[in-house]
């Protein structure tokens, strides 16, 4: 019973988490002024929300370290180096892709009188309103930590016995 209990209760604090963070995007909607000022707290609350995001490449971090650490010539990725990639080629291409497939769903779904006025209003939007920008930089951080797990792990690999 207390089992069940616990996770009960862990599943009503996960709706408060979710009422806050609900309350307080509709704050930042309904106040332009204070958009950008209610920021940090939307990205402190957007973080909590996606934990588990982080949760998952630090424990695949751990068993790399623990499985590699054996090993002679095992280098560990540096952050710079991770950045570097994912500037140059992983965020270009995923915005482009983005791009493609929005075009695509206005000309096969929505169907705006001008796809290009839509998207350029989405754009806008996207700059005015932060909540977009919150609830995507939790998932672009453990993005970073799951390609630096895969890019320890993936030269080592035939040194593993």
């Amino acid at each position: 019973m207390s089992r069940l209990w616990r996770q009960a209760s862990a599943f009503r604090t996960a709706l408060r988490v979710r009422q806050v963070m609900t309350d307080t995007t509709l704050t930042a909607i309904a106040a332009p002024a204070r958009r950008w000022r209610l920021f940090p707290a939307l990205l402190a609350q957007s973080f909590a929300a996606q934990w588990i995001f982080f949760a998952v490449p630090a424990l695949y971090l751990a068993t790399n370290w623990t499985m590699l650490s054996g090993l002679d010539n095992y280098r560990q990725a540096t952050i710079i180096a991770l950045l570097m990639g994912l500037f140059t080629l992983t965020v270009p291409v995923g915005l482009a892709v983005m791009l493609v497939l929005r075009l695509v769903q206005y000309g096969v779904l929505e169907k705006p009188a001008s796809p290009i006025r839509a998207l350029a209003g989405e754009l806008r939007q996207l700059a005015v309103n932060p909540v977009r920008i919150v609830n995507g930089l939790p998932a672009f951080a453990a993005m970073i930590f799951f390609n630096k797990a895969m890019i320890e792990l993936k030269p080592c690999v035939t040194m593993m016995e």
